[in-house]
């Protein structure tokens, strides 16, 4: 096997003992009706440029100057994560990963629900498919509170500008209000899992997202099964029953084949 398998934190040592967890994993997917998947910036192999390596004056201002005192600065750092504003991820197509989840689908329902807002799930033919974005889906003025919803086109237009608030007489500067959680609430992803007997999370590293959140909670509302695939040592590790160490466009290919075969052969 091209990666590591760990079975409730047992990391198997033998080729023998990881055949024994790999079999027990496919056989407890392939019995299932659905098989629900999380996914985040690891299903790709190399992990898009940072703000840093996007635009180091921005991500020095973001990192040494206040809201208050910079709002352009973190108006364009935001725009920049959440509208992919770089040429990398406009060259990106859909990978091996991508592709074994629309193959499940001709066996099993797949809901998918992704951090990544860059469209690849759904080129690739996912048929269901939740983005849950970081970020906050209102904008408030730090001189009326007037609120705004956050829209791409705000966005676009934070690339060269900070947004301003629109009341005559106001032209205050315009914050994300931190109280939101983003434009797919946490109510809207944990019911995504209310049926989720088995969940797989797919290059998930950041335990203060969302998403994340929404994993914990369908594991210990619904007891469900949590299954993780990342390349390194990940806080999610603590929470899953499997763990697959690798890429997810070398581990999930061969996962999907046989969970396919298990399926075909149990029918």
């Amino acid at each position: 096997m091209p990666y590591a398998i760990a079975r409730e934190h047992e990391w198997a040592e033998t080729i023998g003992q990881s055949e024994t967890f790999y079999a027990e994993l496919v056989d407890l997917m392939a019995q299932q009706t659905e098989l629900h998947f999380v996914t985040g910036a690891g299903i790709y192999t190399s992990a898009l440029p940072t703000i840093q390596e996007m635009d180091p004056d921005i991500w020095s201002s973001v990192k040494e100057r206040s809201w208050t005192e910079r709002p352009d600065a973190h108006w364009r750092a935001i725009a920049l994560i959440a509208l992919d504003g770089h040429v990398e991820i406009r060259r990106r197509q859909p990978n091996a990963a991508h592709y074994a989840l629309v193959q499940l689908e001709q066996y099993f329902e797949v809901p998918i629900l992704t951090q990544n807002n860059d469209g690849l799930h759904q080129r690739s033919g996912s048929a269901t498919v939740l983005e849950a974005s970081p970020f906050s889906q209102k904008a408030l003025c730090d001189t009326c509170d007037a609120d705004y919803e956050v829209t791409h086109a705000m966005l676009r237009a934070a690339l060269e500008r900070s947004p301003r608030c629109q009341r005559q007489g106001c032209c205050g500067d315009l914050r994300l209000d931190t109280q939101q959680q983003g434009p797919s609430t946490h109510s809207t992803i944990e019911l995504s899992f209310s049926s989720a007997s088995v969940i797989t999370a797919i290059g998930l590293n950041d335990r203060r997202a969302a998403i994340f959140s929404a994993v914990l909670d369908a594991e210990y509302a619904h007891d469900a099964t949590i299954v993780a695939i990342h390349p390194s040592k990940n806080e999610i590790d603590n929470i899953a029953s499997y763990t697959l160490r690798g890429h997810a466009e070398t581990v999930l290919p061969g996962l999907v084949d046989a969970v396919i075969e298990r399926k075909l052969f149990v029918d």
